[in-house]
């Protein structure tokens, strides 16, 4: 009888702990199948015991993209700045192009012979439109790279300072020499002229002041 007293009373003390915990559970558990509803019942012994997180991972959710950095805005370095106030002209030194034009404007400001060498070569556009006999307008021909009559590996600037000959390389970025380029650089350096890699404005008027106006020669 005791026993009998015992099972009573602990029935609905568990009906009642089952109660509370489900909870937890965020399905209608009369809608599930037997195995399921086992499977929920065994968990409610414990109010949490499933790790969450580690389900997540498993859901049906695209994964999270990593966002790349964003780029820095260009800043106009204090010696850009300066050149436009000289030259009355707008510069900017974070491509090859605009790199380019920096120093060469620099150089002519100085009264030196400065000029960009063509080593890409020269396009050749020869498309045209023309019209079929269903009256449709079409693209023929092809654009096609003409080379340059330059040496190869030749640096893209060169400049007359003092009297010296000057062979001036922009490299932007990560941008690396060739093979040809550190060969075109040994002949010059060689035969007694100056070569200089040029990856900023700023940089390149230290190197100009340290390379000319403090050993004197140039102004």
């Amino acid at each position: 009888m005791k026993q009998k007293q015992k099972a009573t009373e602990a029935a609905p003390n568990t009906a009642a702990k089952v109660q509370r915990n489900s909870r937890y559970l965020s399905f209608n558990v009369g809608k599930l199948s037997a195995p399921t509803i086992i499977l929920a019942m065994a968990t409610t012994t414990d109010p949490d015991p499933l790790d969450w997180n580690e389900l997540d991972s498993f859901s049906n959710k695209p994964p999270t993209r990593e966002r790349k950095p964003r780029k820095q805005p260009y800043k106009k370095p204090e010696a850009v700045k300066k050149l436009e106030q000289v030259t009355g002209d707008k510069h900017r030194d974070d491509t090859a192009n605009g790199l380019t034009r920096c120093i060469i404007a620099y150089l002519k400001y100085k009264g030196w012979q400065a000029e960009r060498i063509n080593t890409t070569g020269i396009p050749i556009d020869s498309r045209r439109q023309v019209t079929d006999t269903l009256g449709h307008n079409r693209t023929i021909g092809s654009v096609q790279w003409r080379p340059s009559g330059s040496t190869v590996g030749s640096a893209d600037i060169s400049a007359t300072i003092g009297g010296r000959s000057v062979k001036i390389e922009v490299k932007i970025g990560r941008d690396r020499q060739s093979q040809a380029q550190r060969q075109y650089q040994a002949a010059v350096e060689q035969a007694g002229g100056l070569y200089y890699i040029a990856r900023n404005f700023t940089d390149f008027w230290k190197w100009y002041q340290r390379t000319f106006v403090q050993k004197g020669g140039a102004r």
